[in-house]
Parts: C-alpha cells; sequence; structure tokens
C-alpha cells in the first residue's frame, strides 16, 4: 500500500493500477471460494477515475503462469468479475478487439479524462 501511496504522490498525472481490492476478491473467490468482508470494505474506499475492462476476445498467449485460459472458462470469470465490479457500483469502460484497438480505446479514454 505505501508503495502506491508514493506512487500517486509523484505521480505527474497518471498512475495505472493493474491490481486493486475487487481483483484481488475475484482471486480469493476463484483460488480460495472465500469472499473476504475486508476486500469490500477496501473495494468501497477505493475512488479511481477511470476503469479500462479489458474482454477475453484476444487468443490467450500461454505464458505458464495462468490457469483458467480456456474460452469457456474465461468468459464464466470475465462475468463473475464484471459482477463484483457493479456490486461495487464502478462505472468501467470495456476495451475488446486487436491488442492495437484496445490500445487506441485506452488512449482515448485517458484523453477524455485529462480534458476534463
Amino acid at each position: 500500500m505505501n508503495e502506491l501511496l508514493e506512487a500517486i504522490e509523484k505521480a505527474n498525472k497518471l498512475v495505472f493500477i493493474d491490481t486493486e481490492a475487487i481483483v484481488t476478491q475475484f482471486y480469493s473467490n476463484l483460488y480460495n471460494r472465500v469472499n473476504q468482508p475486508v476486500l469490500d470494505e477496501i473495494a468501497k474506499r477505493q475512488d479511481y477515475d477511470l476503469w479500462l475492462f479489458l474482454e477475453p476476445d484476444v487468443q490467450r498467449v500461454d505464458d505458464g503462469l495462468r490457469v483458467h485460459g480456456e474460452a469457456e472458462a474465461r468468459t464464466k470469470y470475465n462475468q463473475h468479475l464484471k459482477t463484483l465490479l457493479n456490486k461495487q457500483n464502478i462505472q468501467y469502460k470495456n476495451l475488446h478487439g486487436d491488442y492495437e484497438n484496445r490500445l487506441i480505446g485506452a488512449i482515448t479514454y485517458i484523453d477524455e479524462l485529462l480534458k476534463d
């Protein structure tokens, strides 16, 4: 947590966060089959300006570390993560398509945020 606070303090305009309380809750559900109330409480206190959600519509690259990469599992877990986000009333922007389209979409959403 200290590293996050330090990154926020040093950031010029943007801090990108990959894994936060909701994603951690997702993995707690997935691997431990446990819902951690503390993670729900932390999620309620998170206040991010923009959430980018990557849809599982690109071909999975097996890096040897990840499990549950079959298309059916990816779809199921994608929906579960959206349910957790919706439970916290998180508005997110979907990114899909090939990697170039995802990058263009992300840049567009970030540019819109910075203009406001």
